[in-house]
């Protein structure tokens, strides 16, 4: 039996690594999780698309503080009505 002792670089395993640009957008799946949304629904209410929201969230790609402000928005709004 053999113990990983470290991530894959690749394959269905990898780790992205989080760094100052992709770490806002890591932040919002669980947030939007929280809300009770589906990407589909950000992406309608903020104005952006589904697979750029699903690529921001996991890191792969990073946003601008607008579109940032623009989905943080709509999550934060959904929050707030379900406090």
């Amino acid at each position: 039996m053999s113990i990983i002792t470290e991530m894959p670089e690749t394959g269905p395993l990898a780790v992205r690594r989080i760094t100052p640009r992709t770490a806002p957008g890591k932040s919002l799946r669980p947030l939007r999780i929280m809300a009770n949304l589906t990407l589909d629904e950000v992406a309608k209410r903020s104005g952006v698309s589904v697979s750029y929201l699903s690529r921001v969230e996991t890191g792969v790609d990073h946003a601008t503080a607008v579109w940032l402000g623009l989905v943080a928005g709509v999550i934060a709004k959904a929050l707030a009505n379900a406090a």
